[in-house]
């Protein structure tokens, strides 16, 4: 199956909001540390696309998209475990996507499966809810997840254009968005996550048409709030301060910003060197600051920074920049 699914040509109108300006002397963070390879066994990736850190900041999930399964680590990479298979059944997965994780319990987007599945921080299956459909609690494409202090679930649907909102049993509460360019609507919506206040951010990523690619931000109810442009922005995660980092896929980078828009500093560029990246996609902020990207076309994990000089010699399997 090809790497991006649902891809849709769509008449637009380009979105001109543009960001602030940098924040003088933002210094970038640095690298600390990588681990992964390309392959199927632990400690292996085969199109990593989303990463969470749990509560504690030691346990590390990672959605191992084109091997089917979800992985944990450490936070210094070392594996722990693992579960799922290619398939419609309960625990197995088909194209997961979106990761979420909260009040011990791990949230996955089944992308092809239209389901959301919810499981203990050790692999063991407690739940899922969704069906193929357009209705109030029906699933089309769910490809990001994000969940709450409160245990709401936040669900981006790709195909049905739009956010619902659930319970962490799977009860429908609330939904918000339509195709279209307009405040509040979406043309592919990817990636969601929700800040300490409650609100929501969702990148709006048509793969297509990356220039037109958008963060929006709305109320924990779904009202809209404000928005920005952001080339090809992809994955979104929220720090502890309310900084707002956004993954770009094809521009190889990631971006900092404030709560409202204004770029803090951005860092990365294209390659599979310390640093580099090569279609980055899911992205997280541990407790203590560090960043964890999901770097994709390498089938890796690159974490970064503000602490001591890294070490370079930390690094787990062969890095690869060919892509599939």
């Amino acid at each position: 199956m090809l790497r991006r699914r649902g891809l849709g040509i769509w008449l637009v109108v380009l979105i001109t909001t543009s960001v602030g300006p940098t924040a003088a002397n933002a210094q970038a963070p640095v690298y600390l540390r990588q681990w992964g390879a390309d392959g199927y066994g632990p400690g292996q990736f085969l199109g990593p696309t989303e990463i969470a850190i749990d509560e504690s900041g030691e346990g590390v999930y990672v959605v191992d998209q084109f091997n089917h399964r979800i992985q944990k680590f450490t936070a210094d990479g070392t594996y722990l475990t693992g579960w799922g298979s290619l398939g419609p059944a309960t625990g197995q997965f088909q194209y997961p996507h979106g990761l979420d994780v909260e009040g011990g319990l791990v949230y996955v987007a089944d992308y092809v499966n239209n389901r959301i599945q919810v499981f203990t921080e050790g692999g063991a299956y407690v739940r899922q809810w969704g069906t193929l459909g357009t209705g109030d609690g029906d699933l089309d494409g769910p490809i990001g997840v994000a969940v709450d202090a409160g245990g709401n679930v936040y669900v981006a649907e790709r195909h049905n254009r739009r956010v619902q909102k659930f319970t962490s049993t799977g009860m429908f509460l609330s939904k918000w968005g339509a195709v279209g360019t307009a405040e509040g609507q979406f043309l592919e919506p990817y990636a969601v996550a929700v800040d300490g206040a409650g609100d929501v951010y969702v990148t709006d990523a048509p793969f297509l048409n990356p220039n037109w690619a958008r963060v929006e931000k709305f109320t924990g109810s779904g009202e809209y709030l404000l928005q920005w442009s952001v080339r090809d922005a992809h994955g979104v995660a929220v720090d502890g301060q309310g900084d707002v980092y956004i993954s770009t896929y094809r521009d190889n980078s990631i971006h900092k910003f404030t709560s409202t828009g204004s770029l803090i500093l951005q860092w990365g560029s294209p390659g599979a060197g310390f640093g580099q990246f090569y279609e980055p996609l899911g992205i997280d902020v541990g407790a203590s600051g560090e960043i964890f990207v999901a770097d994709s076309g390498n089938d890796r994990i690159q974490v970064f920074g503000y602490g001591p000089t890294p070490t370079r010699t930390r690094t787990w399997g062969r890095i690869k920049a060919s892509y599939r």
